[in-house]
């Protein structure tokens, strides 16, 4: 069976912390249920998510986040067929980043305002694989 990726940002809507621990939770459960992996990074109000799976499996996970409230202006920025996981590891990574990680997005070219529509669909699947990938450690970000 082949193997998609898609990359995708929303405003995040009324979310708090234990919004995030929840996500997390489900998530991980229904996602290997499913054979989903990803990342889930939230970010100066923003979600940037990479989730890798089939394509019917993910077509019905971004049908569920459009329905989500704790959504809105959900952007698909990358839909592609994936030659191996890099996220395997994770069936739900979720990274809360702070100010830790202005030096990261100074490097995209902003100065202290993250705008992931100025971000191209490569840029914000690197920008997730740094916070939240294998080396993630060693870049300074652990998951929340």
């Amino acid at each position: 069976m082949q193997t998609n990726f898609m990359v995708y940002y929303s405003k995040m809507n009324n979310v708090h912390a234990g919004d995030l621990r929840d996500i997390s939770s489900v998530s991980s459960k229904n996602n290997r249920e499913h054979d989903i992996t990803g990342a889930l990074v939230q970010y100066q109000g923003y979600f940037v998510q990479v989730l890798e799976g089939s394509r019917a499996d993910l077509s019905i996970l971004l049908s569920n986040l459009m329905r989500d409230p704790r959504h809105s202006q959900i952007i698909l920025a990358v839909w592609d067929d994936l030659e191996e996981r890099h996220f395997g590891e994770w069936s739900m990574e979720v990274v809360q980043l702070g100010r830790e990680a202005e030096p990261l997005i100074a490097g995209y070219g902003f100065d202290r305002l993250f705008d992931p529509a100025q971000m191209s669909g490569r840029e914000l699947w690197e920008f997730v694989y740094t916070v939240a990938g294998p080396e993630a450690q060693e870049n300074g970000f652990v998951a929340a």
